[in-house]
């Protein structure tokens, strides 16, 4: 157990944690984290998906195979979560979070779907042909092909693999005499097709990199739900190529907000200043809340002496101050990271990346908080909240679902959904509590907030069944229906949010120096000693191991 009753500073309390991790290395009790080895769970993943079923022979080895697969992925999930521990506290959250999604998007790749029968991505071709399949493969195999861009909430990928490319096959694509299909008479103009799982070693590679690591599915037949569609341009030159099956109709109808027509130099630009936004707001956040001992892990801290007496003296507001804290830096991360796609891959690499180069590609992270005001706590989780790994969470109970023949819209089967998707994200929050090094709470805190979502959840649909019943609820104007879902979900959240920041605030993951050069603590807002370099001790080192496969990167 580590003694931080002498710390003065975050910075004394972030290098006992160092020290604390190292000499666990040291005794033999902890394995460092270290790349590469500790990314075996999704290179085996990407490894299988590279070949194809066709080379398995016969379908009864291929399902054994995917399970074994899994099996093996799981396995070195669960040593890593038991084993390995990092020097920086957010890395050691990272342990177990990226642990357990790796076993948990393995499951949804080789247990709850046939990705290589059912999935298929959106490609671009800039010539006057658009390749529909590969040249070795079959206008029948096409035609079993998923081309689907149906969203997730409409059904699971494996049910959305009935809407097929059969006017690919039925030759109601014009066709040229070299396998590919004409697209318009303007050769400049980009073409959009369905590319499903190639034959071709080279694309193969490329579809599975972009499969494995893309979380939210965008350019996808399995697109998680709420998130826009692809630009109206994609999805008319997907129905030119594939017919009107090729996109949803709610698809169809969705306004058209892309950048199409821009200039790559205004896109970069204006990724750039979202990114410098996002900086300056997480270091600015950074600054403050280090001034808060409550922010290092002192969880009944008293309030610092910067705040007004009305706050530091009212338990209730502090509470709510430290709560808005937590919140905006859990936000301003994701949209930080959210905000260098469009910078990296469009402004910087977009030439060289297909479609993954177009803007598009890269929504915002968050929704729209009118979700929140229209349907609650159920609109802040499914609308507003980010929505990174909603389709690994979702898979399970669709699965379920069609196993069970259940009706999906019925009362059951979306408790079964609620229950499952935040039973999982209890399991990812948990996992990352427990690989981190101060005494945290992993099931009595994480996993507990995350449990007891749904209940929140079930409990405002039936007081409005109940308003709406008694006749009340037609009686209120928009406005005040809002303002009851506004102030439902955040005094819910004021009891029930401290299982989950409190835990963030034991584990030391707000220590995390999420900036190399802070601009404000090199102008002397930050504590004493601390300039414009951030990085000082914690950094990556080379670890040799005993073994020549545990080398590498520890972070």
């Amino acid at each position: 157990m580590m003694d931080l009753s002498l710390a003065s500073s975050y910075r004394d309390v972030e290098l006992a944690y160092v020290r604390h991790q190292q000499a666990g290395v040291r005794s033999g009790e902890w394995v460092p984290f270290v790349y590469p080895f500790h990314a075996l769970g999704m290179i085996m993943l990407g490894v299988y998906l590279l070949i194809p079923q066709s080379a398995l022979r016969f379908s009864a080895f291929s399902i054994f195979s995917r399970y074994f697969v899994f099996a093996l992925v799981s396995a070195h999930s669960i040593w890593s979560i038991r084993n390995i521990r990092s020097i920086s506290t957010a890395n050691g959250f990272g342990v177990g979070l990226i642990s357990s999604w790796t076993m948990l998007w393995a499951a949804t790749l080789l247990v709850f779907n046939d990705v290589q029968r059912d999935f298929a991505r959106i490609q671009r071709k800039s010539d006057s042909g658009v390749q529909v399949a590969t040249s070795d493969r079959s206008h029948d195999h096409v035609a079993n092909t998923t081309t689907s861009a149906i969203s997730a909430s409409n059904g699971s990928p494996r049910q959305r693999s009935s809407m097929q490319l059969d006017k690919a096959a039925n030759g109601q694509i014009s066709t040229a005499a070299n396998g590919h299909a004409s697209g318009p008479k303007n050769s400049r103009t980009a073409i959009y097709f369905w590319q499903p799982y190639p034959q071709a070693f080279t694309d193969r590679l490329y579809w599975v990199t972009d499969l494995v690591l893309n979380y939210r599915g965008i350019a996808w037949n399995w697109r998680s739900s709420g998130l826009p569609p692809p630009p109206k341009r994609v999805r008319e030159s997907l129905e030119h190529n594939h017919g009107a099956s090729a996109a949803s109709p709610r698809d169809r109808a969705s306004p058209d907000h892309s950048h199409h027509g821009h200039s790559r130099a205004s896109i970069t630009w204006e990724a750039f200043r979202r990114v410098s936004f996002w900086y300056f707001t997480i270091d600015a956040i950074k600054v403050i809340i280090m001034r808060d001992p409550y922010f290092w892990g002192f969880i009944d801290a008293p309030a610092p002496s910067y705040l007004p007496s009305t706050i530091a003296q009212s338990p209730v507001l502090l509470g709510c101050y430290r709560q808005i804290l937590s919140l905006a830096s859990i936000c301003a991360a994701l949209q930080g990271i959210y905000s260098l796609g469009p910078l990296v891959f469009v402004g910087i690499l977009g030439k060289w990346f297909n479609v993954n180069g177009e803007p598009w590609m890269y929504p915002d992270g968050y929704g729209s908080y009118r979700h929140v005001l229209d349907n609650g706590l159920a609109g802040w989780w499914g609308g507003w909240w980010h929505q990174t790994f909603r389709t690994m969470f979702s898979a399970p109970s669709q699965w379920l679902i069609e196993k069970m023949n259940m009706n999906r819209k019925s009362p059951l089967a979306k408790m079964l959904q609620l229950v499952i998707a935040f039973s999982l994200s209890g399991v990812l929050h948990a996992c990352g509590s427990y690989t981190n090094l101060p005494p945290s709470r992993p099931m009595s805190g994480s996993f507990l907030f995350f449990i007891l979502q749904p209940v929140g959840i079930m409990v405002q649909i039936g007081l409005s069944a109940a308003l709406k019943k008694a006749g009340i609820t037609a009686r209120m104007p928009k406005y005040v229906r809002q303002a009851g879902n506004f102030i439902y979900v955040h005094v819910w959240l004021y009891y029930i949010a401290p299982l989950l920041t409190d835990d963030f605030a034991r584990q030391g993951l707000w220590l995390f120096e999420p900036v190399p050069i802070s601009p404000l603590r090199g102008l002397g807002f930050g504590a004493e000693g601390e300039g414009w370099v951030c990085y000082k001790q914690v950094n990556p080192y080379w670890y040799q191991g005993e073994k020549w496969w545990q080398s590498g990167v520890a972070i």
